[in-house]
């Protein structure tokens, strides 16, 4: 994990004005934290689509790493880092994954049961996450993308429920 930090940390443009020597992230980011079994569809075609995704704070508190790992057949594996911004304005991410390499994403807090992760510019297409918690232990991922910066396009929508400790 420190290797990926500083991997980040060294990329130009990710996490920029944010730093490690930040408050911890605040408490609404701690329903988060556990292990969560996805389901849901891929909007264009239909097809079924299954993960498993884990957070857990790192550094003290001061990161929230996420895994996500698509069950087969679909090959989707990526590690994200979440940093609450210096002046409390909200969050930056940075997400490796080996299709898109590192991109970086800005939100906002939680609004109204909903986190939207708003990806920077330089991330082509725009793409943006909105996480909207439907209960205690559940919660809905939707993946956008707007190939003109005006219209979005769902892609993929993962309804994920917190798995229990055995």
């Amino acid at each position: 994990m420190k290797a990926i930090l500083w991997t980040l940390m060294l990329v130009p443009g990710v996490f920029a004005g944010a730093a490690l020597a930040i408050e911890p992230a605040r408490v609404p980011m701690q329903f988060l934290v556990g292990t969560w079994d996805c389901t849901g569809r891929f909007l264009s075609s239909g097809k079924p689509i299954a993960s498993t995704i884990r957070f857990n704070f790192d550094m003290g508190g001061k990161v929230l790493v996420k895994h996500h790992d698509d069950k087969p057949p679909n090959g989707y594996h990526a590690i994200e880092d979440w940093v609450a911004k210096r002046d409390g304005s909200g969050y930056v991410a940075a997400i490796v994954d080996e299709y898109s390499g590192v991109r970086e994403f800005d939100a906002a807090d939680w609004k109204h049961g909903s986190l939207t992760w708003q990806s920077s510019a330089g991330v082509t297409p725009d793409q943006r996450f909105v996480y909207t918690r439907l209960g205690v232990d559940l919660f809905r991922l939707d993946w956008a993308v707007s190939r003109d910066g005006k219209s979005w396009k769902t892609g993929d929508t993962l309804t994920c429920k917190r798995r229990r400790a055995a």
